[in-house]
C-alpha cells in the first residue's frame, strides 16, 4: 500500500513528454503521479522537494520544542502532509484548523498581534531565545515553499492553478509567526483565551 495515495495498485506509468509507457524507470525520470513520469528537472518536483524538507523541519521541531507547542506542530505537520497528498493526487485541499483556529482566525492574529496577543509585531533577534529562533526557521521554510509553489501554480497569464495550496501555505506562515509572538510574550494566552478574544471582536 502506497504511503501517500493509500492505493494497493501499481498502475502503468507513462512519460509525460512522449506519452509512452515506461517499462524501466531511468535515473533521470521519476513519478509525478501514479500514472505519469517526468524529468527530475520538472518544477513541480522542485516544489515537492521543498515541501518535503519543510515537513522534515516540522518533525525536527516536534522533537526539539517543549510540550506546549506539540499540538500546534502536530497540526502543522498534518497540514503539510495533506498539501503533499492533494498535489500528488490532484485533489482539492480541504479546510483544516490549527489547534482549533481557522484560516481567518490565523490571518487576523498575524496581522493584529497587539490587539489579540498582547504583543506587537517582531523582527527576529537572538534575545528572543531558542524557541523563537527555531520557529523562525520553520516560518522562513514555509515562506520559501510558498514562493516555489507560486512559481509552479501561477501561470504567465496570472492564472492561479492551485489557490487552495497557495492559501494553505500562506496561512501556515501566519501560524508559525503567531507561535513566535506567543513564544516571546511574558504571559502568553492559551488557545481558549485567544478564541475568546477573537469572538469578542467579531
Amino acid at each position: 500500500v502506497h504511503g501517500l495515495t493509500s492505493s494497493d495498485e501499481h498502475p502503468q506509468a507513462c512519460c509525460e513528454l512522449c506519452r509512452q509507457p515506461v517499462a524501466k524507470k531511468p535515473d533521470t525520470l521519476t513519478h509525478l503521479s501514479a500514472e505519469k513520469m517526468v524529468a527530475k528537472s520538472d518544477p513541480r518536483l522542485g516544489f515537492r522537494a521543498v515541501l518535503d524538507s519543510t515537513i522534515a523541519l516540522a518533525v525536527w521541531l516536534q522533537i526539539e520544542l517543549a510540550e506546549p507547542w506539540q499540538p500546534w506542530l502536530a497540526d502543522i505537520r498534518s497540514r503539510l502532509g495533506n498539501i503533499m497528498r492533494a498535489d500528488a493526487l490532484g485533489e482539492p485541499l480541504g479546510c483544516q484548523a490549527i489547534v482549533g483556529l481557522s484560516d481567518e482566525d490565523l490571518h487576523r492574529l498575524s496581522h493584529q498581534p497587539l490587539r489579540y496577543l498582547d504583543h506587537d509585531h517582531l523582527v527576529p533577534e537572538a534575545s528572543h531565545g531558542r524557541d523563537a529562533a527555531l520557529l523562525n526557521l520553520l516560518r522562513t521554510k514555509v515562506r520559501e515553499t510558498e514562493t516555489v509553489a507560486a512559481q509552479v501554480f501561477i501561470t504567465r497569464s496570472f492564472e492561479v492553478l492551485r489557490p487552495d495550496i497557495l492559501q494553505a501555505l500562506n496561512r501556515l506562515s501566519s501560524t508559525v509567526y503567531v507561535m513566535m509572538i506567543l513564544s516571546v510574550t511574558k504571559k502568553p494566552l492559551t488557545v481558549k483565551q485567544i478564541q475568546q478574544r477573537l469572538g469578542e471582536t467579531q
